[in-house]
């Protein structure tokens, strides 16, 4: 995550490396698609 947008979610509270478990300032991927061709799902991941 850039500077600035840590710096942000300092000023807000926003634990990242807390939520994330470890030392990152990474944000979660919610949901996670794989298109094949002909439009279909090939795979997903959803994180709750």
């Amino acid at each position: 995550m850039l500077d600035y947008l840590v710096a942000f979610c300092k000023q807000h509270k926003n634990d990242l490396p807390t939520f994330n478990g470890d030392t990152s300032w990474t944000l979660p991927m919610p949901a996670r698609y794989v298109i094949a061709p002909g439009w279909e799902v090939g795979g997903h991941g959803v994180a709750v």
